[in-house]
């Protein structure tokens, strides 16, 4: 769940405890007398469970060692990549809203991990507005492409399976398992309805880095892999799919090699579809250049995408499915997002 900070905010502030590098911390003595106390070394002793695990548990009393919590009095953003992470502070330092840090954010992820986050991809947001204690649960996820039919889909030897298990029920990679994009256009809606700040604004950063460059983590290196996405034969939909697409390994390895960790890794044609976003709003995605090109690619691979599904997409305005657990009231996506199930 986003919460909404007021546009007034200036600044955000992230504090965290470090341990001393001067020094061995001593361990506190009621987790070592509990250690002592209750683990044992004999051969055939039944230890609790905790006696296995790796000193750090903050539980047990191992406060020496592990994170401590990251505190702050006006604002906070978490991610996976500590440049996101910073980028959606930056805007809040500059006045922006909690919204406006978040599009800023997943534009940087985008980006960084581009095998999780992808302006061409699916986008779900809760967004909590204090003043009036409400909740707007937006679904911009991606509907099925103009003639890709059940019976299409069937012809092409994918059966529908309601177990959703097993090869033949649909398409995990290749041109007939992508959707209408989603979230150029709900990065847009909440920015328009929510938002203190524009395109040009929240996507600054990711075009700086997208131009310059930014070094892989180890993790992310580790994840980043292109999927067999086409086969030989462009026009064979059937049992796809044999090999890698040359244009995803033109735009996403370094020199035709996956990235390894610590290499600098640029996408000047993404910051090049971010200017355009800059300049002409979410509509620079799904009119225009930007969308004719995607069409292109789409069409030659197979695919029935039109230029009319992206000009006419629109995401919708649903209502969160809410349950109670021991007291406290959870709030999710309904379908087709995963919600609790995720």
């Amino acid at each position: 769940m986003k919460r909404h900070i007021p546009a007034g905010l200036r600044r955000a502030l992230i504090a965290a405890a470090g341990a001393s590098a001067l020094g061995l911390m001593a361990l506190p003595a009621p987790a070592a007398d509990l250690a002592s106390a209750t683990c044992s070394s004999a051969k055939d002793a039944v230890n609790p469970p905790f006696c296995k695990a790796v000193r750090g548990d903050r539980a047990e009393g191992w406060m020496a060692q592990g994170r401590s919590e990251v505190m702050a009095r006006n604002g906070m953003v978490t991610t996976s990549q500590p440049l996101a992470a910073q980028a959606g502070l930056d805007i809040l330092k500059k006045g922006g809203n909690a919204v406006d840090a978040a599009v800023a954010t997943a534009a940087m992820l985008n980006l960084m991990e581009p095998m999780n986050v992808g302006l061409a991809g699916d986008m779900f947001a809760i967004v909590y507005t204090a003043k009036d204690h409400k909740l707007h649960v937006l679904n911009a996820s991606g509907m099925a492409a103009s003639g890709q039919s059940l019976a299409f889909m069937n012809s092409h030897g994918y059966k529908f399976d309601p177990r959703n298990d097993g090869p033949g029920s649909g398409m995990a990679h290749g041109v007939l398992s992508v959707t209408v994009p989603g979230a150029a256009w709900g990065w847009g809606e909440v920015l328009d309805k929510f938002g203190t700040m524009k395109f040009k604004q929240v996507l600054a950063p990711a075009v700086q880095y997208a131009e310059q460059g930014f070094p892989i983590s180890e993790r992310i290196a580790f994840d980043w892999h292109l999927p067999k996405a086409v086969n030989a034969n462009r026009a064979q939909l059937e049992n796809c799919c044999t090999e890698l697409d040359p244009d995803s390994v033109a735009t996403w390895y370094i020199d035709g090699k996956q990235p390894k960790a610590g290499q600098i890794y640029r996408n000047r044609d993404l910051a090049k579809t971010f200017r355009i976003l800059q300049e002409k709003g979410r509509d620079g995605f799904y009119k225009g250049p930007v969308a004719e090109a995607l069409v292109k690619k789409v069409r030659a691979l197979g695919g029935t995408m039109t230029v009319e599904d992206l000009a006419n997409y629109k995401g919708e305005w649903t209502e969160p499915v809410m349950t109670d657990y021991h007291g406290y009231t959870l709030a999710e996506l309904p379908p087709p997002s995963q919600g609790f199930a995720a």
